[in-house]
């Protein structure tokens, strides 16, 4: 059995106090098997790997039920036809389909927009061409019916046209899954990463 050693340093005069909250439940802090200092994130923020993005649906799994705000970001995203890609949610029962409410709106100079239903439209028409990098934050407004609201802000560069994304999403369960789609068509460009806390 591994053995835990405290030792303290003598060029300081400092007290450290190792403090646990109150909790009727047991917790275990696994330290990693590697030398080096221990670094403490205050922000509590995550960052997954940057994927490239393939195929007609590309998801983000593992989110913790702890995450109250998960951060969508892509850099040129692009696929072989006129299908405009969405991004979806998804709990333990898998991605959700219906239920998205809002809007998004493109500045140029006659702007259209396009509400939302089965996904966050990432743009109101899609090309071949068309190429959009941005992010989209989630946040987690009422845990009790997992009632997120999001915003964000893309610029698709085809086309010299900014994207302003708006809304709200109430899932059946607690958060799990993201998922980039592409529906018919597949990415054949670009990457993405999500971020949560």
């Amino acid at each position: 059995m591994s053995k835990i050693a405290l030792s303290s340093n003598t060029s300081g005069t400092g007290v450290f106090t190792i403090e646990s909250l109150g909790t009727n439940t047991n917790r275990t802090l696994t330290l990693p098997d590697a030398s080096g200092t221990l670094l403490i994130d205050t922000q509590n923020i995550n960052l997954s790997s940057l994927v490239t993005l393939s195929g007609s649906n590309v998801d983000f799994t593992g989110i913790p039920a702890t995450a109250r705000r998960v951060t969508v970001m892509f850099s040129g995203l692009s696929s072989n036809g006129t299908v405009v890609p969405l991004i979806q949610l998804g709990d333990a029962g898998g991605i959700e389909t219906t239920g998205y409410s809002g809007a998004m709106a493109v500045v140029a100079p006659t702007p259209p927009g396009v509400n939302f239903s089965t996904g966050v439209s990432l743009s109101t028409t899609w090309s071949t061409t068309a190429t959009l990098g941005g992010n989209i934050v989630f946040n987690l407004m009422d845990l009790a019916t997992n009632l997120w609201n999001f915003s964000g802000t893309a610029g698709r560069s085809d086309a010299s046209y900014t994207h302003s994304y708006g809304g709200t999403k109430s899932l059946s369960g607690t958060l799990t899954q993201i998922r980039f789609t592409a529906g018919a068509n597949s990415f054949d460009a670009g990457t993405a990463a999500i971020s949560w806390e």
